[in-house]
């Protein structure tokens, strides 16, 4: 997670400068500056977290990545994208959960990220396609996909996170997505493409 921290400076907007103020304040010891810092992702953690292991296990694991991002604090690097840093502690902290319990994660259900209105399909129909094609795909593709629509992590950040070549992120990326793409055309019978289709593949 340190060389993940480490090697993505960006470009901060108005919110992100803001944000990285918090992180300072927080490495100074403003334990409500981290809070106010921690809530603006916790939701998101939060559903991250569920589709990796389940419910049940949400609360102890998003406790278990507050206390890590907290006392990891100081190895933080300013430039670094906060969102990409703590999605990369959920991440672990999930893994070390399954390793534990020895279980696989949670199917994906990329279908949260559809609307019935854009595909003109009941979500109820959407998700049992989509989880058909989900199914059917490697972990390791499906882990790519939930990074990078969930977690919004570049395929680059995701390379660095799983520690696999970029080129064969990418490739796992596009044929995965092309496969669940390709059922999502197909059942909305030719009409508008969701978002799982068009949605940012440049990244």
């Amino acid at each position: 997670m340190l060389q993940f921290a480490a090697k993505f400076p960006v470009t901060k907007s108005a919110g992100e400068a803001s944000e990285h103020r918090l992180i300072r304040n927080a490495k100074d010891g403003d334990h409500d500056a981290f809070q106010q810092l921690f809530s603006l992702y916790e939701r998101d953690l939060a559903s991250f977290i569920a589709r990796r292991t389940s419910t049940a296990w949400v609360d102890d694991l998003l406790q278990e990545t507050r206390l890590a991002t907290w006392t990891g604090l100081a190895q933080f690097r300013e430039g670094t994208r906060i969102r990409s840093w703590l999605f990369a502690i959920a991440y672990h902290k999930c893994c070390d959960h399954l390793r534990r319990s020895r279980r696989q994660p949670e199917p994906l259900l990329l279908v949260d990220t559809v609307t019935a209105s854009e595909c003109g399909i009941q979500n109820a129909e959407a998700r049992h396609f989509v989880n058909q094609a989900l199914n059917s795909l490697p972990d390791d593709a499906r882990e790519i996909l939930e990074l990078y629509y969930f977690g919004e992590l570049t395929l680059k950040e995701i390379s660095l996170l799983l520690e696999r070549n970029l080129s064969t992120v990418k490739t796992q990326f596009y044929r995965a997505h092309s496969l669940v793409s390709n059922l999502l055309v197909a059942e909305c019978d030719g009409g508008p493409t969701s978002r799982v289709v068009g949605q940012g593949v440049n990244r």
